[in-house]
């Protein structure tokens, strides 16, 4: 059986996505490993850290609100 069209560009991107989600897979792992809150408030904290976006501040000279 041959090639499929497209066959090289799917690896390609099936190639990129492989090393984003290594590099996802890390950050997870790290979060992870903490050693987890006994108590509930520190939990509700923790979660709120991990689903925290980092977002640049300042573009130029306009600041972003957010």
């Amino acid at each position: 059986m041959g090639s499929l069209p497209g066959a090289g560009a799917s690896q390609n991107v099936t190639e990129a996505f492989t090393k984003v989600g290594l590099a996802r897979m890390e950050i997870a792992l790290d979060v992870q490993t903490q050693k987890p809150a006994l108590l509930r408030d520190l939990q509700v904290e923790q979660s709120r850290k991990r689903k925290l976006v980092i977002r640049p501040y300042e573009i130029g000279r306009r600041k972003l609100i957010g």
